[in-house]
């Protein structure tokens, strides 16, 4: 009986082994985004031909899988632990978050391949440490993608995370009115019930939506981009066409690029090739743009190629081509290109640095504020004439057709409007001089893209953000705190102790001892983060208010990023997983480094005690 016993225990233990190896196929796949299995034979599949590359120096292995049952290698197996290794993920993440007792909500919507409308879910945090924490909880499926059920599918997936939505202290989605609707939007509804999660709208929209405001109400730049884009569409989408602008770069000699005057020299590889325009984002064309002008000449020809009827059959694309080419030799194309340029580098600069997580949203303020003053700084008459001496040089080098600037065709006023004002017969106002003109087009785009990105920067919350940071400050500086105080208390009302944040903001003044006063909030947060236990508990009030300014989110970027992981887990090809196989494997897959730290020992014994009859034949470990 004894021999029997230990050759039984030996025989579980070996068992668990091999579950454990199991386990870990699963959880690779899941963190690389690769299809476990194949439809059809599941033997083709990532999964199985893993699981037998590692079975050829482990003849256990080998054994276990060369088995006709009770392998543990089904789809139905690697479901259950796709879950628990999700679960133990999310379960963490919950665990910290309740203990932070801050958090910040964003939510994005979008179609997956399936055409089902997917709702994204991602909390901010701050740790005790003030780190901040962007991470993505889920995907829920919407049957109607208006403001009641998004916000019900939030409360939802709050609600299952054991969080309160009282510990909600800020939201951030995109500008559509289902989401940030004044009346009956998503953000309206969650704030009836937490009337202190404040509202932002993703910086990183506005800015696209300030630099499209700019290019529609400025006509020399949305004329320049419309010509860019057909462009871009003529050569891109024709492996002809494309083949023949490579051929007309090796016969100028431009693989290593014709760089523009008084450009930077960008990397070979980046702008060799012709980019598509974005769709659907403004401040991801700069690229676009910086690859025509780099390889203005050889696109010249290929024009000019194009245009040949033995070269191209179709008269629609010959004509097509031949009206891009008359516009790229003209003063006015090249103007236009290098203005949109001269504001697309700043904004796509700018959309870079506000998609990054750990910046809140007082901070984004003074970074869009310091490309405001920037280009402002751009506006005088003397930037304005070395701008338009340097598209005189620009206009040369590329033996352009029309060498001089000139004059925009003169335009008469609609007669209709003399009926009905007295006047409309005369000529419109024209520019005595093309410098003139083009001097005006130059101020007009800088005074209207800084005008809407003060527009749309302007959001009724930030009154709040900015006093957070101020009693963080003056508190630091030992200035006058009472006004930010004041509006704190009226908004977050018991949040904190007033009368203890006070003592506590003049107990900061003293261990900060900063030799400057010119210090910000990175300064103040390096500081917290260095005091000791007991000291960090000395300044609790202190420590909560420093995390409620961490906690404002400035961007939605983490959703959209979630949104391209959703694409590469679910393709054309795995089109038919279902909702609970991809949020788990997204989990994975998001969540690569945290996975990392789950105790696959514990999910083994989970997945052991779920099922009686597992216990008879695996040992825990």
């Amino acid at each position: 009986d004894e021999l029997i016993s230990h050759n039984a225990a030996i025989e579980k233990r070996e068992n668990s082994r091999c579950l454990m190896k199991i386990i870990e196929n699963v959880v690779f796949l899941g963190k690389q985004g690769l299809a476990l299995r194949v439809d059809g034979d599941d033997k083709t599949g990532n999964f199985y031909q893993l699981v037998l590359l590692r079975a050829k120096d482990d003849p256990a292995l080998l054994k276990w899988i060369e088995k006709s049952y009770d392998r543990h290698m089904t789809p139905q197996a690697q479901n259950e632990i796709l879950k628990l290794l999700a679960l133990s993920v999310l379960r963490k993440m919950a665990a910290d978050i309740r203990e932070s007792k801050c958090y910040s909500i964003l939510a994005d919507e979008a179609s997956d391949v399936s055409n089902v409308e997917q709702l994204v879910l991602c909390l901010r945090w701050v740790t005790k440490d003030l780190i901040v924490e962007e991470d993505y909880i889920g995907l829920m499926p919407l049957d109607k993608a208006n403001a009641a059920n998004i916000a019900g599918a939030i409360k939802d997936v709050i609600l299952r995370m054991s969080l309160s939505m009282e510990d909600a202290k800020a939201q951030c989605y995109d500008g559509c009115s289902t989401m940030t609707g004044v009346r009956n939007g998503a953000s309206t509804i969650i704030k009836r019930d937490n009337p202190k999660c404040l509202l932002t709208h993703c910086y990183c929209h506005a800015l696209n939506l300030a630099v499209g405001d700019t290019v529609k109400n400025v006509p020399l730049l949305k004329e320049t981009l419309e010509d860019a884009y057909e462009l871009t569409k003529l050569i891109k989408y024709s492996p002809k066409r494309q083949a023949a602008l490579k051929n007309k770069q090796q016969e100028l000699k431009i693989d290593n690029l014709n760089l523009p005057v008084d450009s930077a020299s960008p990397d070979t590889e980046e702008f060799s090739k012709l980019r598509l325009f974005c769709p659907t984002r403004w401040t991801v064309r700069a690229k676009a743009l910086q690859s025509i002008s780099s390889n203005y000449k050889a696109i010249l020809e290929m024009l000019l190629w194009c245009t040949e009827p033995q070269n191209t059959s179709d008269s629609d694309i010959r004509a097509r081509a031949g009206g891009i080419e008359r516009k790229m030799n003209t003063f006015k194309f090249v103007y236009g290109m290098n203005l949109a340029l001269l504001v697309l580098n700043h904004s796509d600069n700018l959309s870079a640095t506000l998609q990054d997580p750990k910046l809140c949203a007082a901070n984004t303020q003074k970074t869009a504020q310091l490309v405001v003053q920037t280009l402002s700084k751009l506006r005088d008459d003397e930037h304005a004439q070395k701008f338009l001496d340097k598209i005189k040089r620009e206009v040369t080098r590329l033996e352009i057709d029309e060498q001089e600037p000139g004059l925009p065709r003169r335009k008469k006023a609609p007669r209709k409007l003399e009926a009905y004002f007295g006047y409309g017969t005369g000529d419109s106002h024209q520019h005595e001089t093309a410098e003139t003109y083009y001097r005006a087009q130059y101020f007009d785009e800088i005074d209207k893209v800084v005008a809407s990105i003060r527009d749309r920067f302007d959001q009724p919350d930030y009154k709040i953000y900015v006093n957070l940071e101020q009693a963080l400050l003056n508190g630091a500086a030992n200035k006058n705190i009472e006004e930010s105080l004041a509006v704190l208390k009226e908004h977050y009302k018991n949040d904190f102790d007033f009368t203890q944040l006070k003592i506590q903001l003049e107990t900061l003044s003293t261990s900060f001892t900063q030799s400057s006063t010119d210090f910000n909030l990175a300064d103040v947060l390096e500081h917290l983060r260095k005091l000791s236990p007991g000291q960090r508990l000395l300044m609790n009030q202190v420590f909560k208010l420093a995390q409620y300014c961490l906690v404002n989110p400035a961007s939605n970027a983490t959703s959209e990023r979630a949104f391209s992981a959703m694409r590469r887990i679910k393709t054309y090809l795995r089109n038919t997983m279902s909702q609970n196989r991809l949020n788990h494997a997204m989990c994975l897959h998001v969540h690569r480094d945290k996975i990392e730290m789950v105790d696959l020992k514990s999910v083994l014994n989970e997945c052991i005690d779920s099922v009686d009859r597992r216990k008879l034949k695996f040992a825990r470990m």
